[in-house]
């Protein structure tokens, strides 16, 4: 959103002198009585008008910042996960994917295609734009500090996570392109290979970012 669009919104939004203030802002309209210089009670506006606008797009730039960076650790995990989309995805803080909740396990392996376009499909929280993550995302939930079990942040809120089977990820090997990237949630996780036609791995599907991985 512009600084116009802003304006805008707080037109509609704030009260009569704030109105004003943005009115002489954006005409060029300092004063109403006349005068060389503006009205009192239109300095106030202004002077609001401005303070408002610099401490909301200094917000704005921070949520920003905020969307597409890898930088920060929450080791709380009620605070770094959130359940969303009628309780059916999970956004990660740290990293601002929405992930299933609940991804597929037990014998729902699949060929990499198949994963792919089981995400393509998918129309989970009553929305779609899910696809397969790439290696670097779906490692990002790996806990290298669990040792026993699923390798996952103490406390996570998923469901049905196989600590047996890996993950398909979007990412295929560089040096060859019949291989492609999984994601073993065991042991403090492991980033392994599979050939892309065998049905072997399980499906976790991801929603944001900055879309799949090519070759790694």
């Amino acid at each position: 959103m512009n600084a116009k669009q802003l304006f805008c919104k707080w037109e509609k939004s704030a009260d009569g002198r704030l109105a004003t203030g943005w009115h002489a802002l954006l005409s060029g309209r300092l004063n109403t009585d006349g005068n060389s210089k503006p009205a009192m009670n239109e300095k106030r506006s202004i002077r609001k008008a401005v303070a408002l606008t610099a401490l909301a797009l200094a917000t704005t730039t921070a949520q920003a910042i905020d969307l597409r960076s890898w930088d920060r650790k929450i080791d709380s995990a009620s605070e770094r996960f959130q359940i969303v989309l009628g309780g059916e995805a999970v956004l990660d803080k740290e990293t601002q994917l929405v992930w299933e909740k609940f991804p597929s396990s037990g014998a729902t392996v699949l060929t990499r295609g198949s994963a792919k376009n089981t995400c393509l499909v998918a129309r989970t929280g009553a929305r779609k734009g899910w696809r397969l993550p790439s290696v670097h995302e779906l490692n990002s939930l790996v806990d290298p500090t669990v040792r026993n079990g699923v390798t996952l942040p103490a406390d996570h809120p998923f469901s049905n996570v196989s600590a047996s089977n890996a993950y398909w990820t979007a990412t295929t090997v560089k040096e060859s392109p019949t291989l492609a990237r999984t994601v073993l949630f065991d042991n403090g996780g492991f980033v392994l290979n599979s050939n892309i036609n065998s049905p072997v791995n399980l499906t976790w599907c991801v929603r944001g970012g900055a879309g799949e991985g090519d070759e790694y």
